[in-house]
C-alpha cells in the first residue's frame, strides 16, 4: 500500500517522542539566533508533538503566542495532550500552506520539516505573506544537510525522496519572496537559514 505523508507520520506519532531525540543545546542555539522577543506571535510549521513549544515560550513569554501546525492529526493530538491548559499555545491540523493569516506572525519556524514540503517555492512565498514587516522565517535542522538527506534516503516511502535542497537554492526561494537573508549556517552540526521580511523600500 502506498502511504502518504500524513499517514506515515500518523503511524509514528504514538512513539515519536521515544524514537526522535533533539539536542537541547542545538535547539537553544536555533531559537537564540531567531531572536524572538517578548510578545512575539510564532507559527511553528510541522510542529509534530511540540518539541519547540517550551523553547519558544521561554522567549516570547505570556504576552506572546505559539501556534503549532502539522499535517498529521495524530501528532497534533499528542501535542495538545502534552500542552493542554497553556493559554497562549494552540495547535491546528492543516497543511501549513493552506493557512490564511495575512501579515500576522513575527516569526515562522520550519524546524525539521522543510524536506517534507512538496512545493517549497510556493510555501516560502506563503510564509512571507503571513509574516509582519520585519518578521523572520527560519528553516532549521539540528543535523547537517548531508546527514538529513542520507537518513531520508534510508527510510521507506513516502519520505525516502524528501531531501533538503542546497542552501543556495533556499536562499533564492527566500529572495524571490521578498525576504532578506540575515543568517545562514550549513555546517556539520546544523542547518539554519533565517530571512527577514523587508518593506518595499528595502528591496
Amino acid at each position: 500500500m502506498n502511504m502518504d505523508v500524513k499517514e506515515y507520520f500518523d503511524m509514528l506519532a504514538e512513539k515519536w517522542d521515544e524514537i526522535v531525540w533533539h539536542a537541547p543545546e542545538k535547539l537553544n542555539k536555533i531559537i537564540e539566533k531567531i531572536q524572538l522577543k517578548i510578545g512575539d506571535k510564532v507559527l511553528d510549521v510541522g510542529c509534530g508533538t511540540g518539541v519547540l513549544v517550551e523553547y519558544i515560550l521561554k522567549s516570547v513569554g505570556q504576552q506572546g503566542s505559539y501556534l503549532g501546525v502539522d499535517i498529521s492529526e495524530k501528532m497534533i493530538e499528542k501535542a495538545k495532550e502534552k500542552y493542554k491548559g497553556i493559554e497562549n499555545v494552540d495547535f491546528v491540523c492543516s497543511d501549513a500552506t493552506e493557512l490564511f493569516f495575512r501579515e500576522h506572525f513575527d516569526a515562522i519556524i520550519c524546524y525539521s520539516v522543510f524536506p517534507h514540503i512538496q512545493d517549497k517555492e510556493m510555501a516560502v512565498k506563503k510564509f512571507s505573506q503571513m509574516l509582519k514587516e520585519g518578521g523572520r522565517l527560519a528553516i532549521a535542522h539540528s543535523e547537517s544537510r548531508d546527514k538529513i538527506n542520507s537518513l531520508h534516503k534510508n527510510l521507506p516511502e513516502p519520505v525516502k525522496s524528501h531531501f533538503l535542497p542546497p542552501m543556495s537554492k533556499i536562499i533564492n526561494m527566500c529572495q524571490n519572496a521578498k525576504l532578506k537573508i540575515v543568517c545562514s549556517i550549513d555546517s556539520s552540526e546544523m542547518f539554519l537559514l533565517i530571512a527577514r521580511k523587508t518593506n518595499i523600500n528595502d528591496v
